[in-house]
């Protein structure tokens, strides 16, 4: 086991990003500490999730300016949303049921703010120079085997509650 943390920085309380390598793959972790260990609740992102949440940062904002509500998959039921009449932005990790045809809220999250939320977005550029690879990363939407709608659809991280194609 190979294991290996790039950077820690504080965001709000008790909550923290995190870079670190494990087994030679970089997650990107936004979590809750209990003084200097980790929890449970946060979300763990691979590079394409976390690409992925850095470019939807303006449309969340624009959604938040709006007091629209905002629903957007990150890859893999990692989900940042904004919710009617529950002020600020929630990262978080969803799972679906057997039988039900909806995702459902785990525990595993972050609720920030709208000023942590601020604080967050400040922290972006820091946090990507800790991954001189960000650039280099492909999103799931863009490999070639996603350029036709059975290819999406087995894809596990645009698809991770396995629509069946009859």
């Amino acid at each position: 086991m190979n294991y290996h943390n790039r950077c820690k920085l504080h965001v709000f309380g008790d909550v923290y990003v995190t870079v670190n390598d494990y087994n030679n793959i970089t997650y990107v972790h936004v979590r809750y500490f209990d003084g200097k260990y980790p929890t449970k609740k946060g979300v763990a992102m691979s590079l394409a999730r976390w690409k992925s949440l850095v470019q939807l940062i303006p449309k969340i904002q624009e959604n938040r300016s709006a007091d629209q509500s905002a629903f957007e998959h990150l890859g893999g039921n990692c989900y940042v949303s904004i919710t009617d009449g529950i002020p600020g932005i929630d990262l978080r990790q969803f799972w679906m049921p057997d039988g039900d045809l909806q995702v459902k809220a785990t525990r595993r999250g972050v609720h920030f703010s709208q000023q942590d939320f601020d604080k967050f977005v400040d922290l972006i550029p820091r946090i990507n120079c800790y991954i001189p690879e960000f650039h280099d990363i492909k999103l799931c939407s863009e490999r070639d085997d996603h350029q036709n709608q059975q290819g999406l659809l087995r894809c596990k991280e645009c698809n991770p509650n396995e629509y069946h194609i009859q």
